[in-house]
Parts: structure tokens; sequence; C-alpha cells
């Protein structure tokens, strides 16, 4: 009864959650605003794309020295309200992030190994210049262009046919079958005890945004972990998954390699004839497809794509305080989330354990069966720190749950 009481108290928070509205002042920019910043314009990129894209800095991260300036759509960018997508190009040459104080940079001031990144205002061969052709020429020596590197715009997942391997699988289930995107999916034996880790080997350090697990036997409990020059790192881990779906930002966090490791399994749908088990039928590690570089800019323009090719929109005003009203509330909502989440496990538990409960063992039995196909065929969601499908996904497995249970009973 208490786990049925907290259960709806956790969904009486999540579903009343609401967004307090806040003032709003509007930020106007001039031609030459705080009499040091110069008109302040998004750049738009000319590459042949799926949607217009935009120079940004990654993850809204405009005060935090050698964040990425990486290609993004641009509606996502003005989206997220944070002004990663402003940029200002100031008398001496620099280009300024408009919502913080540090500049575009070269990182290692190396044109071949190097990409642009935030750094502080002070490096002298740190300067731009807008070219009528829409290039944008780097460095004092006139000689380099910004430009993209890599295959195509847009998210690419490295996990797709990497070097993967795992503690514990069925030989017709083996861990390949996890990443090579062929609509099967790895499994562990049957009845294994012992935590099973999953190892994803890239090859080459790369730069994470995200890690998407689509379970076929959902992990209760399971961390995830990113190695970088040999030392390892948690990144995420949780007691309480009841969802098929896990969805985890890594904000761009450098990895060669990566580790699920699972311990303990779903009591219900991590089951199969009565055993547990774990099961992924699908793992992506997504990461920007392209680079921002620079290179000779007779080289760049030779590139079909126009990849070098950029154009300005200046902008009038802008106005922040909409996104930060969401924000300031989110601590309060991931609250009520983990602990529906919670709770929902809790559940899950104890709807396992009725098969032992005499009478109600054959029912039981039966609609375990049932909600496990409606929760994994209804299921788009993911769990993660305030992802946006997850609360409808976790609110979907609760009432699931409850109901599941509440008919048993009777």
């Amino acid at each position: 009864m208490r786990a049925f009481l907290a259960l709806f108290l956790s969904f009486e928070v999540a579903s009343a959650f609401s967004v307090k509205k806040t003032n709003t002042t509007k930020i106007e920019y001039a031609s030459h605003v705080d009499g040091s910043r110069q008109g302040v314009f998004m750049i738009t990129s000319g590459l042949s794309s799926f949607a217009e894209l935009c120079l940004t800095v990654e993850n809204g991260l405009t005060d935090s020295v050698g964040s990425n300036v990486v290609l993004v759509p641009c509606a996502a960018a003005i989206a997220a309200g944070d002004g990663r997508e402003m940029f200002s190009l100031q008398e001496d040459g620099h280009l300024l992030s408009a919502a913080g104080n540090l500049c575009v940079s070269l990182s290692n001031g190396d044109e071949e190994t190097g990409s642009l990144v935030l750094a502080q205002c002070d490096v002298a061969d740190d300067v731009f210049e807008l070219e009528g052709s829409g290039q944008i020429k780097y460095g004092k020596n006139g000689q380099n262009c910004v430009s993209q590197r890599g295959t195509a715009a847009g998210q690419v997942n490295l996990a797709l046919g990497a070097a993967v391997s795992a503690t514990s699988n069925v030989p017709s289930h083996g861990p390949i079958q996890a990443v090579n995107g062929m609509g099967s999916y790895w499994a562990s034996k049957l009845g294994f005890t012992g935590p099973v880790e999953f190892v994803v080997e890239l090859g080459n350090t790369a730069s994470l945004d995200a890690a998407e697990i689509t379970w076929e036997f959902p992990a209760k409990s399971f961390s995830v972990l990113i190695e970088n020059a040999g030392a390892w790192s948690e990144v995420y881990a949780t007691t309480v998954n009841s969802l098929y779906k896990t969805h985890i930002p890594l904000g761009s966090s450098v990895a060669s390699k990566v580790k699920i490791v699972m311990l303990e399994s779903h009591p219900l749908h991590g089951v199969l004839n009565g055993h547990a088990l774990y099961g992924i039928s699908s793992l992506e590690l997504k990461a920007n497809g392209l680079r921002t570089v620079v290179e000779d800019c007779a080289t760049a323009a030779k590139t079909a794509d126009c990849r070098d090719k950029y154009f300005l929109s200046y902008v009038g005003e802008s106005d922040p305080f909409p996104a930060k009203a969401p924000q300031g509330e989110s601590p309060g909502l991931e609250a009520a989330q983990t602990s529906l989440a919670a709770t929902t496990a809790e559940l899950a538990e104890a709807v396992s354990k009725l098969e032992s409960c005499g009478e109600a063992k054959s029912f039981a039995a039966k609609s375990i069966q049932r909600t496990m196909i409606a929760s994994r065929s209804e299921q788009s969601g993911e769990l993660s720190s305030l992802h946006a499908a997850s609360v409808p996904a976790l609110l979907k497995e609760a009432r699931a749950v409850i109901v599941l249970l509440r008919s048993a009973l009777m």
C-alpha cells in the first residue's frame, strides 16, 4: 500500500508540474554594443544539407574554454534560447561569442589537427575576416579559411560496425548484433548472476554527444563508463530503469571506449522463460559528423558542397528569459521523474513475485506477458536526465504496472 501511495504521489508531482512564467527583458543589439562589440549575427553555412545549418557553441557552453564550435540546425540552436548561435566580429578581428566573453580560436594552433573552439580573446593570430565570396579568412597571413572536415552534416553513429565484446552472450546472439544495424540483438546467457560488461572500442578518440540504448531485455540497474587516455570514468548510472529505451547525454565527452556494466535485470522485462538475462537490440554512440577547421582557402573553395561558404544574418534583439524559465524548473521535474522511476521499479519487483502467490499465479503470468508486449510496443521515449520524451514514456510504464498489480490483487 505504501508503494501505491508513493507512486500516486510521484505521479501527481510529475503530472502537476508546470513552468512558472517570468517577466522577460529583451536584449537589443545596436551597431556597437557596449562600445566594443560590433553588430551581432548568426553564421549560416552554405553547406548542402538536410536543414539550414549554423555555427554554434556546442551544448551552449559559451563560458567554457575549449567548447567546440560546430554546425547544427539553425532552428535547434535558436530554440535552445541561450545565444549559442550568436557571434560578433570585434574591431581587432576577434570573433566573439555574443553570449559570453570568449572568442573563437584554433585549438593547438595547428591547422592539420586543430579545430575551432572557444578561448580567451588574447591570441594575436585568432583573427577573422569576412570575404565577399562567402569565405571567412582566418589568421594574419590571409591564406586559410574556415571550413568543415568530415563526411556529412548531422550526427553519425560511431558504434556502427565498431569492435565490440561482452563478458556473457548466447552464441546465436553475439555482441556484434547490437551494433551492426541488422535488426537482431545481443543477449547474455540465461540466469547469469554476475555483472555483465558490454564494451565498444572506437579505435580512435572521439567527441561523443550521446549514447542511445534500445533494450531487448532491459537492465534495471546499470552504469555507463567511457575510457580516455587509459582512464575509465562513469558518465551515467541508474538502479531504477523500467524502459526499453535509454538516452544518455554525454556533452562532447572524449572517449576511445564505451562500457555498459549491467548489474540487475528488470524483474518483468528482463526475464525469459523464468530466467533473468540482459539484451541490447541497438547501441548508438552519436557524434557530430563534421569538425569546424581551417584550411587553405583555395583548397577549401574546390569542395563540391560549399562547406567553406558562410552567410551572416544580423540579430536586432534576443530574449533569453523564456528559455531560462523552464531551465530553472528542471531540477524539480528531474526529482519527480526519479521518484516515479524508483517507485515504478519497486512495484514491478512486487508484480514479478505474484507467481508464488497461489491463486494469482496463472493470472499474474498471463498479465505479465501482456504487459511486456504492450510496454515494448508503446514506449517510444527515453529515460535520461530530463530528456524530452522520457516523462511520457515513464508515465505509460507506471500506469501499466499499476493496472497490472491492481488487476492481479482484485
